[in-house]
């Protein structure tokens, strides 16, 4: 079949066909990678900034009052001052918990 072709024929053929196929994943895999970027958008929105309102209140609780306990224990506050700043973040937790819903 190429045979019959002339050299210069036969060499834009055989450059051509190859190029445009390349050309033509490369706008598939385009058009997948924008697929993909939405997919990704949607799981984000839809799951994962869920997650960031509940890690708050987690921060909150774990981290935050157990740092007024540990002054506390270690006598840098009183029992006074160590309750009523647990009961605030405790306020907060729950105003952060109730935004949740």
């Amino acid at each position: 079949m190429l045979a019959k072709l002339k050299i210069s024929g036969r060499i834009l053929l055989l450059g051509t066909i190859p190029l445009v196929m390349v050309v033509l994943v490369l706008i598939a895999a385009f058009f997948s990678v924008q697929e993909k970027d939405k997919l990704f958008n949607t799981l984000y929105n839809d799951h994962l900034a869920i997650l960031s309102d509940v890690m708050s209140v987690q921060q909150i609780l774990q981290q935050t009052a157990l740092q007024d306990i540990r002054k506390y224990r270690t006598g840098w506050a009183s029992a006074q001052a160590t309750e009523e700043a647990i009961k605030q973040h405790l306020q907060l937790a729950e105003a952060k918990w109730l935004g949740y819903y």
